[in-house]
C-alpha cells in the first residue's frame, strides 16, 4: 500500500532527527517492496537485513530477483550493506544477531510466518532485537484480511497484553506500527499533528480502533492515495539528501 511508504519515511524522518540510528530489516521479504521502502531512506551506514527462505515452487526460488531489485533500487553500495539470511526466521536468537554485530533496530517488519506460534516468535525476538524508540511493523493483521491470516491476529492480541514493552501507536491498511512504551506517546503525538490522520484517545468510544486501550492512529484509504502523495513532496529535500530524488508529481509508493 501507498500509505507504508509515506509511514516508512515519515518515521525515518523523525527517528534520524532526533538521533536515532539502528539496523534496518525485515523478517519475511518476498521480492523486497517494503524492504526496499524502509531500506532506500536509511542513513548509507545502517545495516540492513533481509531474512526469508527466499524459496517458491520453482527450483529457482526468487532470492535471484530480490537481489536483482536491490541491486536496481538501492545500487551496489545497498546491496553491500544488505546482510541476507536464507532460512526459517523461527531459527533465528539474539546470539546470532550478536555474532553478526548488527545493533539494535531503528525499524523491523514481521511479515513471515503467519500461524499464531511463528508470528508470537518473531515478535518476542523483535522485542529483544528494536532499540528504544524503534518501530516493529507488523503485516497482515486487521479485520478484513483472510481468515488464513487469523493466526496474525491472535498473536499480536497475545504479545500485546502479555508483554509491556512493544505498545501500538499506528494501524494503516492491515499492518500495526509497534514502538517502546517509552516512546508511544511522541510518536502518538506526532502522528496526530499531521492532516488525514484520526488519533483515539484511551477512552475511546466501543467501535473506534483500540488495543490494549491504547491510545492509537488510523490512517484511511483516502489518506494513502492524498495526503501522503502531499508529504513525500513536502519532505522532497530531505529526501534528496539521503540521495533519493523525487521529481515533480512522481509517485513516492
Amino acid at each position: 500500500s501507498h500509505v507504508h511508504t509515506w509511514a516508512a519515511n515519515f518515521l525515518t524522518l523523525h527517528q534520524h532527527s532526533r538521533g536515532l540510528h539502528g539496523s534496518v530489516g525485515e523478517f519475511g521479504v518476498w521480492k523486497g517492496k517494503l524492504f526496499l521502502g524502509m531500506a532506500g531512506f536509511a542513513h548509507p551506514e545502517e545495516p540492513l537485513l533481509a531474512a526469508d527462505w527466499f524459496t517458491d515452487a520453482t527450483e529457482e526460488g526468487y532470492l535471484k530477483g530480490f537481489v536483482a531489485n536491490v541491486r536496481t533500487y538501492l545500487g551496489a553500495a545497498g546491496l553491500a550493506s544488505t546482510l541476507i539470511y536464507q532460512g526459517n526466521t523461527m531459527a533465528l536468537s539474539p546470539k546470532w544477531f550478536a555474532d553478526h554485530r548488527l545493533p539494535l533496530f531503528r525499524m523491523l517488519s514481521v511479515d513471515a510466518g503467519h500461524s499464531q506460534e511463528a508470528v508470537l516468535r518473531d515478535l518476542n525476538l523483535a522485542g529483544c532485537l528494536i532499540a528504544d524508540g524503534g518501530v516493529v511493523i507488523v503485516d497482515d493483521f486487521g479485520f478484513h484480511v483472510d481468515s488464513d491470516w487469523m493466526g496474525v491476529n491472535t498473536a499480536v492480541y497475545h504479545f500485546v497484553l502479555d508483554q509491556t514493552r512493544l505498545v501500538p501507536f499506528l494501524y494503516a491498511d492491515n499492518k500495526l506500527y509497534l514502538t517502546t512504551a517509552s516512546h508511544q506517546e511522541e510518536y502518538y503525538n506526532l502522528l496526530a499533528a499531521e492532516e488525514g490522520v484520526r488519533c483515539f484517545s484511551k477512552d475511546a468510544h466501543a467501535g473506534q480502533f483500540s488495543l490494549g486501550n491504547y491510545k492509537t492512529c488510523l490512517f484511511t484509504s483516502n489518506f494513502a492515495y492524498d495526503c501522503a502523495d502531499a508529504f513525500l513532496m513536502r519532505h522532497r529535500h530531505d529526501f534528496a539528501r539521503k540521495g533519493v530524488a523525487l521529481a515533480p508529481g512522481e509517485k513516492g509508493g
